[in-house]
């Protein structure tokens, strides 16, 4: 008896749990403050960037604005100007990533490192250095296609050329290839949607970033003598 039917109303339960839980949000947003209203539809309608300053000169955070004019919000972090095509050291926030990477950006249908990205990946370098972590270097592209004439096939070998060169410049600054794993994702992870070609400008990158997973590579494992018998 008791296996029979038995779950369908916790389904049903959960349901309307969070039917509640909706309902009692969209409430409680009804009553707020016109600013807290507008930094909630802020944040969807733009959602912040996920990478915060890492300076790399003095190994902390860029300081943010002394005050923060608008009306309950928390300070954010001084971020560069939207239309500033920068390379710049981050802070990664997801879990399977470091607090230490960079983002190499590119000419949108090339995968020639600039000097100023040379630069960069030396001012990298050393805080990869000695570590045991697998390094990954994920390249990206634009959605628009390749032009006519292009020495690409697709956005994925661009993608790899570029993950290519970033990888060479690693291994200049003295990074062993056996740290280092390729990935790309073509144009399928861009950091603006915008159709501004300014925005448009930040999807062309190579993102540059210490896992906190060991690299295979650093474990040394003995080999045994019977192994082969």
């Amino acid at each position: 008896m008791a296996g029979k039917g038995g779950g369908a109303w916790k389904v049903a339960y959960a349901d309307f749990v969070t039917a509640m839980m909706a309902f009692f949000l969209v409430m409680w947003l009804v009553g707020q403050k016109e600013g807290v209203k507008e930094a909630v539809a802020e944040y969807f309608r733009d959602p912040p960037d996920p990478f915060a300053i890492f300076d790399e000169a003095n190994k902390s955070r860029k300081p943010g604005p002394e005050k923060d004019e608008r009306p309950e919000h928390q300070p954010q972090p001084d971020l560069p100007p939207e239309d500033a095509k920068k390379p710049r050291a981050v802070r990664f926030e997801t879990s399977d990533r470091s607090n230490i990477g960079t983002v190499i950006f590119f000419d949108e249908f090339s995968a020639t490192p600039t000097e100023e990205s040379r630069q960069q990946i030396k001012d990298l370098a050393p805080l990869l250095a000695g570590k045991p972590q697998t390094i990954e270097v994920r390249g990206h592209a634009s959605r628009r296609p390749l032009p006519e004439g292009s020495e690409y096939k697709d956005a994925w070998q661009l993608c790899y050329a570029r993950c290519i060169a970033v990888m060479k410049l690693l291994e200049e600054a003295g990074i062993p290839a056996k740290r280092i794993r390729l990935a790309q994702s073509a144009g399928y992870e861009p950091l603006a949607t915008d159709v501004n070609d300014e925005l448009q400008n930040k999807n062309p990158r190579v993102e540059v970033y210490l896992l906190n997973d060991i690299s295979p590579s650093s474990i040394n494992v003995p080999i045994s003598h019977n192994a082969a018998h």
